[in-house]
Parts: C-alpha cells; structure tokens; sequence
C-alpha cells in the first residue's frame, strides 16, 4: 500500500513540476433525505467544469413500494451511472423511471445509460425540439469534461407525454406532472 502511494504521489509531482495539474476528485452524488421516501441530489450552483461532471443540477429520487422514480438523469453517461449507484444505496427497489424535467444537458443526456439498464424514460412532448436542437451544442459545451464525457450519446426519451397535466402512478404514489412551457413541473404525492 507505501509503495502505490509512493508512486502515485510521485507520479501527482511530475505532473506538476511538467506544467500538469493534480487528479481531480471525481464528483459523488448522495442523496440526502427531504421527506419520506423523497431524497435529492443537490449540485453546485456553478458552470459545468470538470470538476463538477456537469451536475450543476438538483436531481431528484423518489421511492415507492412498486419501484423508484428519478427527476433528471444527469448530464452523461458517466454522471448517469453515479446516479444509478446513488439510488442503490438508498433503495433496494429497481428504478422504474428516469423524468426529464426539460432540454438542459443535466437534464436528460444521462438517458442512454438508463435505457441500457431497462428503465424507461419519460418526458413532456414540448422538451422533443429543443432536446433535438440544442444536443449538438450540448455536447461540444460538454467537452470540458473531457475523459468524462465518453459514451454520452444523445438519447430522446422513449416515452412523451402530450397533455398540459398528466398524472402517473406507481406503488400508489401519484406523480402529477404540469406542462407549463419549456420544462415539466412536477410534485409527488
């Protein structure tokens, strides 16, 4: 254990003495309790930098007896597996949907992961042009994260809802979600 240490600390210098920049922690997402069975993830107000993986954004989770809920699947495929992992921890029941709130990167690159996992994506019918428009620029902004970034595909969810308010139900929770312009709002309850 020295040894690796030893040669990891070397290696940290060399970098810098070259000009280079120390490893860069890699972000953790927890989520933190905010009423029964209702958690989130708060990221940092800032830009999307390396440092912060591009989860400048609150992503939400919420557990029912049937299956779990995500508000937002985060900016990458990268972001999107931490998520995943996240809501393991707090919850041994499956998440059964991933919510985009809207076209933002944070909000809904993180789909191809999840659809990968078999979890069905869902979003408002209005968020399809600008998700299209915008995922090219999304992506080149995106490229600060560099490395952290590989695998990201832009992926439209697999399901749209069309109606101004649409009520979903999943282990007799309620998900009420109000089409009011650019994004979807929603409240569980």
């Amino acid at each position: 254990m020295k040894n690796a240490m030893g040669r990891w600390l070397a290696g940290a210098l060399s970098a810098l003495a070259l000009g280079g920049a120390l490893p860069t922690a890699a972000v953790e997402v927890v989520f933190k309790p905010v009423a029964d069975g209702v958690y989130a993830y708060v990221g940092e107000t800032d830009g999307r930098t390396y440092d912060n993986e591009g989860l400048n954004a609150n992503i939400g989770l919420v557990v029912t007896p049937a299956g779990a809920v995500l508000i937002d699947s985060g900016a990458t495929l990268q972001s999107a597996r931490k998520i995943h992992e996240a809501a393991r921890k707090v919850t041994t029941q499956p998440v059964k949907w991933v919510i985009n709130t809207g076209g933002q990167d944070h909000r809904w690159l993180g789909n191809g992961y999840f659809q990968a996992q078999g979890i069905e994506t869902i979003a408002h019918a209005g968020a399809e042009a600008d998700m299209k428009a915008r995922s090219g620029a999304q992506l080149e902004a995106l490229k600060v994260l560099r490395e952290r970034l590989d695998g990201t595909v832009p992926t439209l969810p697999a399901r749209w809802l069309k109606g101004q308010d649409t009520r979903l139900e999943l282990g007799g929770m309620v998900f009420e979600l109000k089409y009011r312009g650019a994004a979807a709002i929603h409240r569980a309850t």
